[in-house]
């Protein structure tokens, strides 16, 4: 069951496995961000869910039981400071023994005062509104399939004086390894 646990935390950690990133125009309110600032906050936050999907998978684990559904809140660290927390839905079809099987999953990312260092500046990220992934996978032999979409954005200051809000729109498809969308309107595909 651990193993289903990382696997899930994993999962949701790659939203940035992204080739080709593009430039585009921010579809934030108030001060741009550069590619470089944007997908590092979004990398951050996605590190920060990982740490606290592991919380929850370890506690899982110990106890010998499925995923915990509905997931009760749980918190995991940014780097620099601050907290994201996950709640939500997982349908955990994953037999125990084999590890095959599906997950859906509906999570709700809460940001709370996340601190980003980049090179550019440090930035202090909320959940502005907050970020929903959406999800059904498929955990094969030796194969993942299936797709996750994320939504929502967030609100940053950074200590250059700039602050605004950044939405998130990215799908990944795991059948073909792809994935589309924008993040702060910067373009990310591969």
């Amino acid at each position: 069951m651990y193993r289903t646990v990382r696997t899930f935390a994993v999962i949701v950690g790659l939203g940035l496995v992204a080739n080709g990133c593009g430039d585009g125009v921010t579809d934030s309110t108030g001060d741009p961000l550069t590619q470089e600032e944007a997908f590092a906050i979004y990398a951050e936050l996605q590190f920060a869910v990982s740490d606290a999907l592991s919380a929850q998978g370890s506690a899982a684990a110990g106890s010998g039981a499925m995923l915990v559904t509905p997931i009760t809140p749980v918190t995991g660290s940014c780097g620099g400071g601050g907290t994201v927390t996950v709640t939500g839905d997982v349908d955990d079809n994953i037999d125990p023994q084999s590890g095959l099987g599906t997950i859906s999953f509906t999570l709700t990312e809460t940001v709370d005062d996340c601190v980003v260092q980049t090179t550019g500046a440090n930035f202090t990220v909320n959940g502005s509104p907050n970020i929903v992934v959406a999800g059904d996978l498929t955990v094969g032999e030796n194969s993942l399939g299936g797709t996750y979409d994320m939504g929502g954005g967030f609100a940053y200051t950074s200590d250059d004086g700039r602050a605004g809000t950044c939405g998130v729109d990215v799908s990944l498809n795991f059948s073909n390894l792809s994935v589309g969308g924008t993040i702060c309107g910067k373009r990310i595909s591969g």
